[in-house]
């Protein structure tokens, strides 16, 4: 009796055993296929973490001097000189010192794809965008966000001075189609019917859509 007992324990044993191991096995399996789904997932994560990391530089340090390089270009009573170009930055960016003859300033206009920043240098400005009005002096800083209908106005009666940074680069090619070629310290070149027209004209070829094309008094 004693004998039976014992065949029967180990008798009922074994299903309990082999549940076990197929429970192992299909756990080693598991983790196995979850592994490898981890692994399959994090490489390109880490493929492209090295990329970046070890992409060179592009560009190298920019440096110009501005009183001796970079071409002046004049038109409607104002002289762009360009600092740094399109050509020079990779078409990141460029950056013109913008002189305003008394009395003057560009038409309104838009451009959906162009933000402009201005530092005043020189003189008193106004500036109009979407509405608002901004009184300019010298230190004062505007940027004109992209698809702003605006316009500035040298209120004055001497030329004013800016620094205009443009993102990206590209309108200095519009001022150099547009104007004329003069030396930096020259005084700006007075509007003519003519120039007014192609300012205009030539406007869409660079994304700028003018809404007045008047310059003679302050934009509206």
């Amino acid at each position: 009796m004693q004998a039976q007992d014992n065949r029967l324990t180990t008798t009922d044993s074994q299903p309990i055993l082999h549940q076990f191991i197929r429970a192992s096995v299909l756990t080693f399996i598991l983790l196995v296929c979850f592994g490898t789904v981890s692994i399959a997932q994090a490489a390109p994560l880490q493929q492209h973490t090295v990329k970046s990391v070890t992409t060179p530089v592009e560009r190298a340090a920019l440096l110009i001097h501005p009183q001796t390089e970079g071409a002046t270009v004049s038109m409607t009573n104002e002289k762009y000189t360009f600092i740094a170009t399109g050509k020079d930055t990779g078409g990141a960016y460029s950056l013109m010192e913008v002189v305003i003859g008394p009395n003057s300033g560009p038409p309104m206009h838009t451009h959906p794809k162009i933000e402009e920043s201005f530092e005043v240098l020189e003189g008193n400005l106004t500036f109009k965008s979407d509405g608002k009005t901004i009184q300019a002096s010298p230190g004062t800083y505007v940027n004109i966000p992209r698809g702003s209908v605006h316009a500035f106005h040298n209120d004055g009666d001497t030329p004013a001075k800016i620094r205009t940074l443009v993102v990206p680069a590209g309108i200095e090619d519009y001022f150099k189609e547009v104007g004329h070629r003069v030396d930096r310290f020259a005084d700006p070149i007075a509007t003519t019917p003519e120039d007014l027209k192609k300012l205009v004209s030539l406007g869409p070829k660079y994304g700028i859509e003018f809404v007045q094309t008047s310059v003679a008094s302050t934009p509206n």
